[in-house]
């Protein structure tokens, strides 16, 4: 009985956390923006596009629906593609910062003896 009772707590919870999500990145792509886009970027949102139509599609919505929608559409695909780009680059950013400690650790002893080496020929 209590386990049930734990469970439906934890959905409650899980579906409050979503909702808020949710709620939150609607906000985000609800604000209007002037966003033009690279070639790059723009392959990406095409992929982008593709999969928001397929959702709408397996959701029913009518292309009546769609076509009258298409300028928010491209919006929010635009907006999406450059918060998922700006995901990759910020994780790239940080797996290069963590190679760079790595790098530090193994190799911080020879850097502080190349750099002591430097200094001297430079004082001399």
């Amino acid at each position: 009985m209590s386990r049930t009772i734990i469970e439906n707590d934890r959905m409650r919870q899980i579906r409050i956390f979503c909702a808020i999500f949710g709620y939150k990145f609607i906000l985000k792509l609800l604000r209007p923006l002037n966003i033009s886009l690279n070639p790059r970027l723009e392959r990406i949102n095409n992929v982008v596009k593709e999969e928001i139509h397929e959702v709408l599609r397996y959701k029913n919505i009518s292309n009546q629906k769609q076509g009258k929608n298409k300028d928010h559409l491209d919006e929010i695909a635009r907006k999406i593609t450059l918060w998922a780009v700006n995901i990759l680059e910020e994780t790239d950013n940080k797996l290069l910062e963590e190679e760079l400690r790595e790098l530090e650790e193994e190799e911080g002893p020879v850097l502080d003896l190349i750099d002591s080496l430097i200094e001297r020929v430079m004082v001399s």
